[in-house]
């Protein structure tokens, strides 16, 4: 039997879209499907982020074999210093030519991208229990319970369609139990635990992967962060 059909038809997400809309739910496969994208998007930048102190000693690195570059520029008339020499061993992917600083720089902003995500490092929530906190967090804008038997069905036929693509790693390889989805939810959620400061940046995460997938509805090349303030509950 389908999750959302007769014993006779096959699940399709029109299916699904008729479903919830019958159930009064305001969202439906697009939405869900985002918030899905967005949180492969986050977790496999938090992997990028895992040893922040060489990012920051590469970013330092970085930075001042331009500011030496910069100046030997301003002064190649008088001196024949080349900042190439000092390249260290394991920054290899940089090459000696002039024309390499334009690939300095791109990675000097990639490395200043990967510093604003460092919150991220704070969070302790497996890509499977992000995707219930999001979708518990959207169905409970609309009724103030949540229906297991419909997380437990959402998160089954998600699981089943995209098993076999680039996004299989966010899902349990075995069929999770609503018991188990149930005890993810509440083991982040409880309210000693959840409204803590310490629990702040979780929390702004939901709220930024709600935003993104149930409001706003959209996918975009990189996440939006204003340089000024560090910190998930700034992001745009």
């Amino acid at each position: 039997m389908g999750y959302f059909t007769s014993d006779n038809k096959k699940d399709t997400y029109k299916d699904l879209d008729r479903f919830l809309k019958e159930n009064n739910y305001s969202f439906g496969y697009r939405e869900l499907a985002l918030s899905i994208y967005w949180i492969d998007f986050i977790c496999s930048y938090r992997k990028k982020i895992a040893r922040m102190d060489l990012i920051q000693k590469e970013l330092e690195s970085l930075i001042d074999i331009r500011f030496q570059y910069k100046k030997h520029s301003q002064q190649k008339h008088l001196t024949d210093y080349d900042p190439f020499k000092s390249i260290p061993k394991n920054l290899t992917y940089i090459a000696t030519e002039i024309g390499q600083k334009e690939k300095i720089s791109k990675r000097i902003k990639e490395l200043e991208f990967y510093m604003l995500l460092e919150p991220l490092k704070t969070i302790k929530v497996s890509p499977r229990n992000l995707i219930i906190l999001v979708w518990g967090y959207a169905f409970k804008k609309i009724k103030e319970s949540l229906d297991w038997e419909l997380m437990e069905n959402l998160y089954s036929w998600f699981r089943e369609r995209k098993i076999r693509t680039n996004l299989a790693s966010i899902f349990s390889s075995n069929k999770t139990a609503r018991k188990t989805l149930q005890r993810m939810y509440y083991k982040h959620t409880i309210e000693k635990n959840f409204d803590s400061e310490k629990q702040k940046n979780l929390r702004d995460l939901i709220s930024f992967i709600y935003n993104k997938s149930f409001i706003r509805k959209e996918i975009e090349t990189g996440i939006k962060i204003p340089t000024k303030k560090k910190g998930v509950r700034y992001w745009q």
